[in-house]
């Protein structure tokens, strides 16, 4: 459903930014949380993303984060 697909991206999109917002993240997290929102408004943006497709999104966003993280 493309309207729940938007909704749960949206949301996605508002918890990563709030991360930013704590102002409590060192430059490296910032520019992997940025990535990952970049990564995440790539996805929004893409009309009919095959399933392959989403699984990519999926995977680097996962990796952004982790990079942000995991130490």
């Amino acid at each position: 459903n493309e309207v729940k697909k938007v909704r749960d991206l949206e949301f996605l999109l508002a918890q990563l930014r709030a991360l930013l917002d704590r102002n409590d993240t060192e430059p490296e997290q910032t520019k992997n949380i940025d990535d990952a929102i970049e990564l995440v408004r790539q996805l929004r943006r893409k009309s009919h993303p095959t399933g392959p497709e989403v699984a990519r999104f999926v995977r680097k966003i996962a990796d952004a984060l982790f990079r942000a993280f995991v130490k």
